[in-house]
């Protein structure tokens, strides 16, 4: 089905108002009318309107328009400030991959995140601990960081330096 793009005809209108907070300040308020030169868009005659009579349209309905408004400062004061919606916040460490919206909810995260953290460090200091880790975890080339002798005397060769 073919696309057809019809020419728009706009018309701004501006206007200075007076405040509606009882202030006094000028505000200047504009919006765009807009309509097409189209097939559907026809006069009383049944033909379709030239761009005179569809600008003489919308310039009318913009001469029917009436803005209101308030300045900021009104507008405070009469609905009171307004609520400053959260942030966003990003948190890429897991478990926590997602956004965490409000300031408790992130200090929430930040300590269930050390948490686990610490949970992760003494499950690594438990291993460490032991002999066995220790054994397994030693180099075959070097001394072990235990004793005296290499913990894999099996792999260790007279060019690395080892000790026998």
């Amino acid at each position: 089905m073919p696309t057809y793009r019809f020419q728009d005809v706009s018309h701004t209108e501006r206007r200075r108002i007076p405040c509606g907070g009882g202030c006094g300040k000028k505000l200047t308020r504009s919006r765009t009318f807009t309509n097409t030169i189209n097939p559907f868009n026809k006069n009383a005659d049944g033909e379709v309107k030239k761009y005179s009579e569809v600008y003489a349209d919308v310039k009318a309905e913009g001469e029917k328009w009436e803005p209101t408004g308030m300045c900021p400062a009104c507008t405070e004061r009469i609905e009171g400030p307004k609520p400053v919606p959260p942030r966003e916040i990003y948190i890429k460490a897991p478990p926590f991959n997602g956004y965490v919206v409000e300031a408790n909810d992130v200090a929430e995260a930040r300590e269930k995140l050390v948490a686990k953290l610490r949970r992760e460090i003494a499950g690594i200091e438990a291993r460490i601990a032991s002999a066995d880790e220790w054994r397994y975890s030693c180099y075959p080339h070097e001394k072990c960081k235990h004793g005296a002798a290499p913990c894999f005397p099996e792999m260790a060769t007279a060019d690395a330096g080892s000790v026998a």
